[in-house]
Parts: C-alpha cells; structure tokens; sequence
C-alpha cells in the first residue's frame, strides 16, 4: 500500500495527540487557500452565442448564415481558463462535420458515424494548460446540417468560454467568422474575427441611450422610472477634498434627479431646474440650442436637440463617489438622452467608471435599470449598494444594464470553492460549523470566531445571490455561473447537503445579529429590507418544496432517480442519497414543527434497505439499477459512509417513543458490525470495503468515526461498545498518521463518483484526490467526535 507522503511529513507528528492541533491545521489551511472573494461581473449581450438549458452552448450556423454555400466553413474561437494543466471532459453534438482545436492543435474530427444520427454527443478529454487556453470549433456546411452544441459534458457544470478579440476578453460568448469557400491553413487570427452585438447602428446611436437600451419598455411610460448609475475617483489630497464642476445635459423628453453620494444635486426637466432645493439661476439652467455638450456629441454622435443643462460645483472627499440619476420619460417626441461631464479643479475631466465591472470599467461607465413602479426613488438611494442584489421592489426586481446591443450586467462566481452551493461544500461547512462550536468550549475563541465568520460568510453570500440568480435563468439563456444547481434542481444532490448546514448554521441565531439583505428593497439594506432569518427560510421552503413534492419517488415514497439532465443516473437509487435528503429533511421538520416531515426521513431507510442492503456480509451495496432489476454487490466504502453517518443523524432528532425509533436502531448496530469487521489493521478502511488490495480512503474512515462515536455516546451501540472505542481510536490515529499532513492537507479522498457492477471500477478508476471536498468537512466532524468521545468515555 503506497503511503501519500512520508511519516515524517505526517500531522502526528505535530499534534502528538492533541486533536485540537489538527482541527486547527485542516481548518486553517482550508480557509487560507479558499479566502471569501467577490464575485465577478462581466458584459454580456443577449445576441451572443451563448449556454443554453443544458449548459452548453448553441452554433446554429443555418440560422447564422443561411445563405452559406454547401462545403463553406465556420470558425468560432472562445477562450478557457484552467487553475491548472490537466483535461476537460468536453461534450459536442455535431450538425454536420465538426473539427475542434486546442491551443491550435487538432484535439478530433468528426467521422461520418458521428454525422450519421441527429443528436448524437460525442465526449471527449481536452488537454488544458494552466492559464487562458484559445478553443476552436470548426463547423462545415452540408445538406443535412450545419453547426454545433458544445461545452460541458454534464449538465448544470457551469464553466464557459470568453471571447478571444481584444476589447471583448471579459465577455462570455464566442467570436467567429464569415463563412469561408475554402478551409483556412492556419486558424483564424483575432482581427479576422467579429461578433454580431460589437456596437449600435447609426440610427440606434441618435434615438438616445435611453430610447436604445429599453426600446418599448420607455412606451407607455405613465409612472414609471429608470435609473442610471456611475463612479468617479476623487485622488488623496492634502486638504482632504477638492471641487469638482458637473455639466449635466438631459434631453426634453426626460425629467432627471441628479444625486451624487446619495445627495440631490439638482433637478433637471423641462419646467424647472433646482440646485440643492434652490431656484437655479437664469446662468446656471437654461436650453442648450447654440452651446451643446460638444464633449458628449463627439463621445456618442448623439445631438440633444434642446437640452436642458445644469452647471454646479460642490466639493467632494477624497475617494469614490456615486453619480445616481432617477429619469421620468414625459414623451417619446425627441431621443431620451443625457450627459454627465465631471471636471477637477483645473479644468481636467475626471473619468467615470462603471461601479460593478471587473475589468476596464471605463468601457461602460454607466448601468442603468427599470422601469419601475412601485420602487420610490427613497428605496433606490437608501443605504449602500450591493453588487450582488437586484434593483427595485417586489414584482419589479431587475439586474443593471449597459450601453451595449443586447447588453447586461452578469455575476460569475469564479471561486473555486468559495460562495459555491453544492453537496460536498455542505458536508465541509458542517465540519467547520462543528469545529467552530467545540474550539470556542475548548477555550480557543479567536479561531472559533474566525472559523464561525467565514462560514456566515459562505453561506450569507450563497443566500443573498439566491434571486439574483433566479433572475439570471429566467432572463438570460438558462444556465447561471451563480447557483447553478439550486435553479436548475433535478436530483437531491442539487440541494440537500448544503440546506441542511445552513438550517445548523442557523440554530446559532445570535450570528445574524439583526442583519438584513438588500434584496428587497431595491439593492440596498434597510429597515425594510428582508432579514437574513426570512431569507434562510425562504431557501429551506424552496428545498422542502423540491424534496416532500417534486422528488422522483416509487409508490412506497422511497427517493430515487428520475428524470435527471445527466441520463446516466435515471432510474436508479444511490446510498449516497440518504444523507441528500434525510439531514435536511430532520432540520427541516425543526423548522416547520412537522413530525409527518421526520417519518418521512425515517422511512426512506426502510426502503433503501429494501434494494441496498446486503446481508450475507451487513454492508450496503452502492447502486440499485432498476432496468437491470438489481445492485451493484460492490460495498462503496463512502456509499456505507453516507448510510451509517445519515442514520447517526436522523436518530439524534426521533424521539424514543417514534415508531421507527427502534427498527433504525437496529439497522444502525448491524450495519456498524458489518462496517467493524472491515477495518484494517493499520485503522484504515478501504475504498472498496471488501477488498483489501483498494486504496485507503479517508471519508469513509471519517464517517465511520462519527457514526461509532454518536453511537457510543447516545446509547444505540449497547453491545461491543469497547471494541467501537477501540475501533474509533484506531481509526482517527490513522487518519492523523495517513491522510493528513503537517499543514493540514487531506489525503485519500475519493473523487465525486458514478456507478459500476464492477469493484475495480472503484478502486482503479475513482482515484483518490487531494483536499477533496467531500473528505475535508467529515474529517473535521470525526476530530470533534473523537473529542467528545473522550469526554464521554475518557480516553
């Protein structure tokens, strides 16, 4: 058995048995290497070639180009960034003849079997380096088809490609050519390509930036407003501010409240002008006729007709400050239209920036949102903004938008882990949860506090992001890069795990410490804002919602399988889902005061049971095929894990006298017995627990710690009870020794899984992997076991 690094390098070596050493270690380290960040936001034009449902993007090239002649090629070029070198699994649909490139090398063509069925995805491994890497998909046009489907081989995995011509790198999509006679001898350089949505056309350019970018929504526009919004950088100085002169031109067809800082500079309108609530002077508003905002015109081409212009100087700290500007349209007989010129003390304009962009926010310095109703102005200014929330009141909240065809504002969560929602991410932030709770009762309250911080951290922002990203779907093509899986929920992975640490989380009440979000009230916090308690428990009904009403069951009630985007997994029932729905399900029966909601829980053991257990050695096999009508007889050390650690879960929450209490009891000690007898004599268990020859894994050894441990200490393992302690200590000394070392990496982790009849499938294939998630959180939550295990028992 090959060790993972050598002893010396080993945690036990550092902790010498003081847990709390390696609790330290594992925590810190994951929290150094996965810091909060904020997300990122990008451009994004609806007219691009963009992801679709199936998080992958569609290249009709006969609706592109449907006039292209038979035998004619289309290039379309993307850029992906990669942490590291290694492959993408890569899934594409060819309509016709396909040929893809990597770094300008031939990765596959397309052969006529693969062009003989419509639909037909082929998938295969692209080889990445680590930084940006140049895709290019080569589309031919035949009779039958012309085009392509590509990206992610499974759905709901949100990775995406950029754009490669300078000036669009930023913005998701791809660029492409023209159809070409012949095929090109090199692949098409940056300058041969273009994009459909790069600028306006000359007539878009004079209607006004307004009249552009909301087109029909400025119809009708009795009531309702829009908002525009930037920034300007005010330089340190030694006075501490400056003056700075606005020019603000705005056309006739338009009433404006100017506010800088969240105070009314002036208003701008055809009936009157006011500097501060002060009647402007006859020098300081009038019509712009002969003295337009040359500036302006030559910046966007746009002549306003009859401007109105307000001229005011006010001082201003050093720092970023916010231009706000709240419109009205009062008719649709001129462009709807404005300028905004900021100039320093000596003359200089001053460059405005777009609040929220990433990178070159100089490029659309401003975004603008509406129209709204029921939104008062009071609501917009109120507080500060938060990038990560929507703008406007319930029934009209909407995202920003920029001075580009097609153009919006999108989020991207280009963490690798942090902010993330998803299963293993539920399994670490329980871990860490418990660690910050037993390090504060051991008397390490600063790193309790800091462990405790950053979780509240994860998760507010996993919440708060949570109807921006609804907002997302619906509005754009259906595939998000925030919360992929809780909007696109098809299976109990999407959403159980982590809803059930964040209804855990959330038991400590005093972390919110009153917080409120700034979603409904028009991306600001507020008194009237929406508390982070409504907002958890929102989330938890939406999950609940999916889990009691829309989850695949048999006619017993028992989950499975069904109707899932990635096929592979239809019509099947994992183990693996116990702990997908029943840790929930158990916080969540809290939540509603529902016992029914409890028994529900209980009940999905009996019938995994049913289909999963295998008595002739008391372990639980990984999968039920219902096609085949049978398991896969392979013992999954982690698919044992998920069964013994879920049933230590739910018999925590079933009172004595529950009429399942007893029956999970039982299934509980003889799944530990048969689970004991599998240990190995170096304290390990194995990948496959049935066969010696597999890998150490360290998730299911964790799990296994917990469950012995919870079982020892609540009184459901009465027989043996030594020989679990020993197996326990055992267990967590190999751990220490094994899979971690001196700064906290975890080792022998099992990767995230498919299926097979076979056990070398899991042992040969299913390789371990370094500081995996789904190992990281359980070794933390076996460390705190093995604590209150000693406490309970001594050591």
């Amino acid at each position: 058995m090959t060790d993972y690094f050598k002893p010396e390098k080993s945690i036990e070596k550092i902790s010498n048995g003081d847990i709390l050493k390696t609790l330290s270690a594992v925590s810190s380290r994951y929290m150094n290497v996965n810091p909060e960040e904020p997300f990122t936001v990008r451009p994004f034009s609806l007219y691009d070639i963009s992801r679709n449902p199936d998080y992958r993007y569609t290249a009709d090239c006969s609706k592109l180009f449907p006039d292209a002649e038979d035998g004619s090629y289309v290039y379309f070029c993307g850029r992906y960034f990669a942490r590291s070198s290694g492959a993408i699994k890569f899934l594409f649909i060819p309509f016709g003849p396909v040929k893809i490139y990597m770094n300008n090398k031939a990765v596959y063509g397309t052969t006529f079997e693969d062009e003989r069925y419509e639909n037909k995805s082929i998938t295969i491994d692209i080889p990445v380096r680590a930084g940006y890497n140049s895709l290019c998909v080569r589309c031919t046009k035949t009779r039958a088809g012309f085009g392509a489907e590509f990206g992610t081989w499974l759905g709901k995995l949100d990775y995406y490609f950029l754009h490669e011509r300078e000036g669009l790198r930023d913005i998701e999509g791809f660029d492409y050519t023209y159809p070409q006679k012949n095929a090109l001898k090199k692949l098409p350089a940056k300058t041969s390509l273009f994009v459909p949505f790069a600028s306006w056309d000359e007539k878009q350019q004079r209607s006004g930036v307004l009249n552009r970018i909301f087109g029909r929504l400025l119809h009708d526009p009795v009531n309702k407003t829009f908002v525009a919004r930037t920034v300007f950088v005010s330089p340190k100085t030694d006075s501490g501010s400056q003056k700075y002169a606005f020019l603000i031109d705005v056309s006739p067809s338009l009433q404006a409240e100017v506010y800088v800082d969240g105070v009314k500079l002036c208003d701008v309108g055809p009936d009157k002008a006011e500097l501060g609530g002060v009647k402007a002077r006859e020098d300081e508003s009038y019509k712009a006729k002969s003295e337009r905002n040359a500036e302006c015109e030559k910046k966007t081409g746009v002549e306003l007709r009859g401007a109105l212009r307000v001229k005011k100087e006010i001082s201003c700290g050093d720092g970023i400050h916010n231009i706000f500007l709240i419109f009205k349209v009062l008719s649709l007989k001129h462009e709807a239209d404005f300028s905004v010129t900021v100039k320093n003390s000596k003359g200089h304009r001053v460059r405005l920036l777009n609040p929220l962009i990433t990178q070159r926010p100089e490029r659309f310095p401003w975004m603008f949102a509406g129209p709204f109703k029921k939104t008062s102005p009071a609501q917009l200014l109120d507080g500060n903004f938060d990038r990560n929330a929507l703008v406007g009141a319930d029934g009209e909240k909407t995202y920003w938008r920029i001075d580009m065809p097609g153009g919006w504002l999108r989020l991207y969560n280009d963490a690798p882990l942090f902010a993330h929602w998803n299963y293993p991410l539920g399994v670490t932030l329980y871990g860490l949860t418990e660690t910050a709770r037993h390090l504060k009762s051991a008397g390490l309250p600063e790193l309790s506090q800091k462990i405790s911080d950053y979780v509240k951290a994860h998760i507010l922002r996993s919440l708060k992001t949570f109807d921006y990203a609804l907002f997302d779907k619906k509005q754009f093509t259906g595939a998000t890069a925030v919360h992929h899986l809780l909007t696109s929920i098809d299976s109990l992975d999407d959403c159980g795990s982590f809803a059930s640490t964040m209804l855990e989380f959330c038991t400590d009440a005093q972390i919110w410490d009153g917080e409120r979000t700034a979603e409904a009230h028009g991306g600001c916090a507020s008194e009237n804002s929406e508390s982070v308690e409504d907002l958890y428990r929102r989330i938890a009904e939406y999950v609940g919602d999916y889990i009691i009403k829309k989850q695949s069951r048999l006619p017993d009630g028992t989950f499975f399988r069904k109707r899932m985007m990635h096929g592979f997994h239809n019509g099947t029932m994992w183990a693996d889902d116990l702990y997908m729905s029943v840790p929930f399900l158990c916080r969540y029966s809290v939540l509603k005061n529902d016992e029914k909601i409890l028994t529900d829980a209980a009940m999905q053991f009996l019938g995994f049971k049913k289909f999963l257990f295998m008595p002739e050695n008391s372990l639980m096999a990984h999968v039920y095929d219902f096609g085949r009508k049978m398991n896969t007889g392979v013992p999954w050390g982690r698919g044992n894990g998920w069964t013994i650690f879920s049933l230590s879960e739910i018999l925590r929450f079933l009172p004595d006298l529950h009429p399942l209490k007893k029956e999970l009891t039982a299934f509980f000690r003889e799944l530990a017995a048969g689970i004991l007898k599998r240990q190995n004599d170096d304290g390990m268990w194995r990948q496959v627990l049935n066969m010696p020859e597999s890998y150490r894994e360290t998730s299911c050894t964790a799990m296994f710690i917990c469950a012995y441990s919870r079982g020892i200490r609540n009184g459901w393992l009465t027989e043996n009870v030594e020989e679990y302690k020993k197996s326990c200590v055992k267990a967590w000394r190999a751990i220490e020794r094994f899979s971690i070392d001196a700064e906290g990496n975890v080792y022998g982790v099992c990767r995230g899984s498919e299926f097979a009849f076979t056990p070398r499938y899991y042992a040969e294939h299913l390789l371990p992997r370094l500081n995996d998630t789904h190992g990281i959180g359980i070794v933390l939550l076996a460390g705190v076991e093995m604590e209150r295990l000693f406490k309970y028992c001594g050591r």
